[in-house]
């Protein structure tokens, strides 16, 4: 999103680098730092791709005759649904996603938290993190004998395709359902 500036033209702010969605284009590159990359970059890289997805997907269910509901709701210092744990409430408390996505979802966000809020290096092998990684065994697309960071990765590749599959029901965008599903089969832990 691009505001302000002067004599028309419009300026970009910082804050929309972070809402720049991935196209598919952009899948191998994501791959490539979600699996190469360090586990504090995997653990954030997955998890905002997926709040993006939940995001999207709770807007399928908003009104659309109010542009600027989307920023109101989304985007401001007090918008009710900046967090991505009030994204997660709020899906579930409209059914828009059944409780073991909400469970996922939520150990998915707990697991970004201590990556993006650690001073200190973690992996995803600390006792306390794969722990809570075990609870995304109870998807049933995830393969249970995967190492922690490869569950991890396939819980949010494989979470945010079937998000991005209700999307696509819902607004008949059948271009993004399939390359969330390719991106999904290429990211898949059994390769």
């Amino acid at each position: 999103m691009v505001r302000g500036g002067s004599k028309g033209r419009k300026k970009s702010l910082l804050r929309d680098l972070s809402h720049e969605r991935l196209a598919p284009e952009d899948f191998d590159a994501f791959v490539k730092e979600t699996m190469g990359g360090s586990d504090r970059a995997c653990a954030l890289v997955c998890c905002s791709f997926i709040e993006n997805i939940l995001k999207d997907l709770i807007e399928t269910h908003m009104r659309s005759d109010w542009p600027s509901l989307t920023d109101a709701v989304f985007d401001g210092v007090t918008a009710p649904l900046r967090s991505f744990s009030s994204r997660i409430t709020i899906a579930y408390a409209m059914d828009i996603i059944d409780n073991p996505t909400m469970a996922a979802l939520n150990a998915i966000r707990n697991i970004r938290n201590v990556f993006a809020h650690s001073e200190k290096h973690r992996t995803f092998d600390h006792e306390l993190i794969a722990k809570e990684v075990a609870i995304l065994k109870k998807l049933k697309y995830i393969i249970p004998d995967a190492d922690p960071r490869r569950r991890y990765i396939a819980a949010c590749v494989l979470t945010g395709a079937a998000l991005g599959a209700e999307i696509g029901r819902r607004t008949k965008n059948h271009a993004m359902v399939k390359a969330l599903m390719a991106h999904a089969k290429r990211s898949s832990p059994d390769k």
